[in-house]
């Protein structure tokens, strides 16, 4: 056996692309608070936000967030805030979060 057989990455997988790679989202710079208790993730962004204030304002909201908290013991976590990853486009709940705390 030669010596540079374990110098090499020949063996290793190469599978992984860099498409396959998830960028961690950015903070949203105009919705995020400093005392938020969850980030919602839309597309690249997060925005830090109060259970409370969603879960008053829309019941789809807070059944997402119930079943979140059950099963999330040891999941994903932004800022040390459980993570509620949404399809929504990031200016679609921009313009939704700040109905919910600026009115309309």
């Amino acid at each position: 056996m030669d010596v540079d057989d374990f110098s090499t990455n020949r063996h290793a997988d190469t599978s992984i692309k860099a498409e396959d790679t998830v960028l961690p989202p950015y903070r949203h710079p105009d919705l995020w608070f400093s005392d938020g208790n969850i980030a919602l993730v839309a597309g690249e962004f997060y925005f830090n936000v109060h259970r409370g204030v969603l879960c008053r304002n829309s019941a789809l909201l807070s059944e997402a967030i119930e079943a979140l908290a059950a099963e999330n013991k040891s999941g994903r976590l932004i800022e040390g805030n459980i993570v509620l990853e949404l399809a929504d486009r990031p200016e679609d709940l921009s313009r939704f979060l700040t109905a919910l705390y600026d009115g309309v």
